[in-house]
């Protein structure tokens, strides 16, 4: 969200909103205002927002979801330095197994964090049964970043060759490297160039590039 660009950085967003509080999932009006006042003890790190989906950013992320249906979805936080799953119990003994093999690649803990009323993993995860993998990062700081690709990228490109479903993702154009090659390009510039793309302050973002990019 843009308040990773404040000074000093939030994890809410301009409007004050956790983003990953404020998908609209279907126990967001029961649990989360509720949760944010005990369990979060109205810290306003993870306020949730008005209500939910009330945020450009969640609704613009719920949007590609519904248009592209991802069989997987991978997602990078920090800094509580481990990997977590959601997604369809069905395949969650076999994708258990895949992770504690990666977790030992990549030298990186793996954890059942659960999840919360109007995150990515409940919503996309629990509620849609897509394979949804966050790797959270010891860090948030960027200078990081060239050696957290390092670490990483061969776990990213696993779990894209990871079938879902019985269909492996993208297995035509990761036969033609063509897959490989824009993730390298896009995880490269996310790691490598944390401010790039900024404008006094201010992140520059073209909602239907963003899309473009993945057609």
């Amino acid at each position: 969200p843009d308040g990773y660009f404040a000074a000093p950085p939030t994890r809410v967003n301009a409007g004050g909103v956790d983003l990953n509080r404020n998908f609209p999932t279907r126990d967001w009006n029961r649990k989360a205002h509720r949760q944010w006042r005990t369990k979060g003890h109205k810290n306003r790190r993870y306020y949730p927002g008005a209500k939910a989906g009330s945020e450009p950013e969640t609704l613009f992320q719920a949007a590609l979801i519904k248009r592209f249906q991802p069989r997987k979805i991978l997602s990078v936080h920090s800094p509580l330095n481990f990997f977590d799953y959601d997604g369809p119990s069905s395949d969650l003994d076999s994708f258990e197994q895949w992770m504690e093999t990666i977790s030992r690649e990549a030298n990186h803990p793996l954890k059942k964090f659960g999840y919360y009323p109007g995150s990515l993993g409940n919503y996309a995860g629990h509620e849609r049964n897509i394979f949804t993998l966050t790797l959270e990062l010891p860090s948030s700081d960027p200078k990081q970043g060239p050696a957290y690709f390092q670490q990483f990228f061969p776990a990213f490109l696993k779990f894209i060759r990871l079938p879902a479903d019985g269909r492996p993702l993208f297995t035509r154009v990761v036969k033609h490297g063509k897959a490989q090659a824009a993730l390298t390009k896009v995880l490269g510039r996310m790691f490598w160039n944390a401010g790039d793309g900024m404008d006094n302050g201010k992140q520059n973002f073209d909602q239907d590039a963003a899309v473009n990019a993945f057609r």
